[in-house]
């Protein structure tokens, strides 16, 4: 398969290998500053009972069968299983989306054509087109919602068409043929404010800053994350993630600091706030029974990631080696 395919994209070297052995050893250097910066599978215990923790990939990647089958052997021992979101609240989380078009929609006044201004449109109208994505129906997207859809590789669109699963739902799935109940941390309310929560003319500056800095569709690629993922390197992907952002933003002369300052608040509300408002379930429920918690792994690490608050509210926590 040739590397201009999807799924190449998916498959391919990674980027952080690429690098210098001087700047992979002061990513490596500040990654680890952070609390449980390695480590997919996680031990905690309270009250006697003991539970696992795993940091998921919502990747769909075949090279997670044997996570998927590790995971389910100690899944056996607990009473149920807390997804970020399963999967009939995901379609719930649709139905209230598409039934309420202003939410990502622009209903009403210029479309993003003129909010953004010809020369910038033009930048979003060229990542569509090498995407398959109509610019005329693009161009009523609400900046989340078109940022949103342009971060999802197309390898991984197409992994999603073929009917393959990531780490989560292959759990889920796994959940629901032995009939362990599965419940969901976030909620659909909480999901829709999260997304669609600023002024239209705020995400209008973001996308301006993003194309500008020449980041807008742009990350490492998905083969980077699953190389860094199977090393369980957690908080690497994140420091390699923003250091690139930074880095393309200075060379492109976007103003690294206005993107530093967006990077801090996607942090703060896809991580950050999320493990803050899991909490009071993810307590509840791991000091009165043994519970199975699949959430994607940068939600781990960190003075403020998940293993860290657990610690804190009095749950031993202990790394789990991902072999049987």
């Amino acid at each position: 398969m040739c590397a201009t395919t999807p799924q190449a994209e998916c498959s391919g070297p990674s980027d952080f290998d690429a690098l210098s052995p001087e700047i992979q050893t002061q990513l490596r250097a500040q990654s680890e500053q952070a609390p449980n910066a390695s480590g997919l599978l996680w031990q905690v215990e309270k009250n006697g009972h003991r539970s696992y923790i795993i940091g998921t990939l919502h990747l769909p990647v075949p090279r997670l069968d044997a996570i998927t089958a590790r995971v389910a052997t100690l899944m056996q021992d607990t009473d149920q299983l807390l997804l970020e979101l399963t999967l009939a609240d995901e379609a719930a989380f649709q139905t209230a989306l598409t039934s309420d078009p202003s939410l990502f929609l622009i209903t009403e006044g210029p479309s993003l054509i003129d909010r953004l201004g010809e020369e910038a449109w033009n930048d979003v109208a060229t990542i569509l087109k090498s995407r398959g994505i109509p610019s005329f129906t693009a161009a009523r997207y609400q900046p989340w919602f078109l940022g949103l859809t342009l971060a999802i590789p197309p390898c991984v669109t197409q992994a999603l068409q073929n009917g393959e699963l990531g780490l989560d739902r292959q759990l889920e799935q796994i959940a629901m043929s032995e009939q362990l109940p599965t419940a969901s941390l976030d909620t659909v309310d909480g999901l829709l404010a999260l997304f669609s929560s600023d002024p239209l003319e705020t995400q209008v500056t973001q996308m301006k800053d993003a194309i500008s800095a020449g980041i807008l569709g742009e990350s490492s690629g998905p083969a980077t994350i699953i190389d860094l993922y199977f090393k369980e390197e957690t908080q690497l992907i994140w420091t390699y993630e923003e250091w690139k952002a930074l880095q393309t933003a200075e060379e492109n002369g976007g103003g690294a600091e206005v993107i530093a300052s967006q990077l801090r608040d996607v942090e703060q509300g896809l991580v950050i706030d999320r493990n803050t408002a899991w909490m009071q379930t993810l307590v509840e429920s791991l000091s009165n029974g043994p519970t199975t918690v699949a959430v994607g792994a940068l939600h781990l690490p960190g003075k403020e990631g998940l293993l860290a608050q657990l610690k804190a509210r009095g749950f031993s926590v202990m790394r789990v080696s991902l072999d049987p």
